[in-house]
């Protein structure tokens, strides 16, 4: 519906009934309305001017939103445009509160007073994923003010810090809800245009709508609701942590088993040189005490390059060989750092084995074992 429609139908009455109808409409009461000192012509004709905007307002949003889909993190994104009601809702409530910055607020100027006229919201899958939508916004776009990071109560300093670095303000949500807030503008218009962008995960983000609609309804002052509203919290704070634990260990298992593919065919190609070397030395003519040594040490190490490379399995995974040959032993579910590894494993085989761990930070899950023999 356009602004001539939304006129036509009336929705601007003459001035008093126009008056009523807000009232009304807001729950407000006359002692309030004289209260927060506002000219009821001021207010209406910031609304009159505001209907006429919302097409170009809506075309802006929509443009915005493209902009920020595109963000490689982003999921999905959500928008809308203040609906003229809203707005002088806001107006009326915020000169009641007596906020200085709505005290000259006027038809011309109220667009830069208002800083949510378009509110575009983007979700993620994985909470770190904000900080790297955080960059793209701040090289997108100027910022009005001081980015605002939510946080819920028992986050702890880590997460806290981590906001604090980037330059954001660190405020713990009444709600209980983790959210990146921006003020961002442009220049769409003649003048200038602020814009709010908040960014959440899914899981925030489902969370909040429940407990918006909530806070609004008859059932918000019961106690059983609230209880479990604050379980529901919960649960949405622990989902967020689990999706980000799970990304990080798929990441991590990748990485891994890529590494242990290299470690295995550096181990083939260093056999197949020794291998190579050894049937050089055996060509010698010379074959002295210090030869056949030397040949005799060979030969062990490439008995032991023969072994297979073990891994520590997963959750409630075996050890498992990547190699063909068998292993006459059964895993305990998890070592600590190694610790005790040699003496389980010669009690549980055949033979007595000789067990090394790897001391390389990110490969120290990795076992080497060869006979004693």
């Amino acid at each position: 519906m356009d602004c001539l429609e939304l006129l036509n139908k009336g929705f601007f009455m003459d001035f008093d009934d126009g008056f009523g109808e807000f009232l009304l409409k807001n729950s407000i009461q006359k002692s309030e309305w004289d209260a927060a000192g506002l000219e009821w012509e001021s207010l209406r004709e910031i609304g009159v001017d505001h209907v006429k905007n919302l097409e170009s307002l809506n075309q802006v949003a929509e443009i915005y939103s493209k902009a920020i889909q595109g963000f490689e993190p982003v999921h999905s994104v959500r928008w809308r445009v203040k609906d003229v009601n809203s707005l002088m809702n806001k107006i009326f409530l915020k000169r009641l509160e007596g906020k200085e910055k709505y005290k000259d607020i006027s038809k011309e100027n109220y667009r830069e007073k208002i800083t949510d006229l378009i509110g575009i919201r983007a979700i993620h899958l994985y909470k770190n994923d904000c900080l790297t939508i955080d960059k793209c916004i701040r090289d997108k776009w100027e910022q009005c003010e001081k980015t605002i990071a939510y946080i819920r109560d028992g986050d702890g300093e880590v997460l806290k810090k981590q906001f604090e670095e980037s330059g954001f303000d660190v405020q713990e949500h009444r709600a209980g809800y983790r959210s990146i807030h921006y003020v961002s503008k442009s220049k769409p218009f003649n003048g200038e245009l602020c814009f709010e962008i908040q960014v959440r995960t899914i899981f925030e983000e489902g969370w909040s709508e429940i407990d918006h609609k909530m806070r609004y309804s008859s059932a918000s002052d019961d106690q059983l609701v609230a209880n479990c509203l604050t379980i529901f919290n919960r649960l949405a704070g622990y989902a967020d942590e689990m999706g980000s634990f799970v990304r990080d260990l798929s990441v991590s298992q990748v990485k891994l088993y890529k590494d242990l593919e290299d470690l295995n065919r550096e181990r083939d190609q260093a056999h197949a040189r020794a291998q190579d070397l050894l049937v050089e030395l055996e060509k010698s003519k010379d074959q002295g005490t210090l030869n056949k040594n030397l040949i005799d040490q060979l030969r062990r190490e490439l008995q032991t390059l023969k072994l297979p490379v073990l891994r520590i399995g997963g959750l409630g995974e075996p050890f498992g060989s990547l190699g063909t040959s068998s292993v006459n032993f059964t895993s305990p579910i998890s070592f600590n750092s190694g610790l005790g590894v040699e003496s389980y494993l010669s009690e549980n085989s055949k033979d007595l084995l000789r067990v090394g761990v790897n001391s390389e930070p990110l490969f120290n899950k990795y076992l080497s074992i060869s006979s004693k023999k």
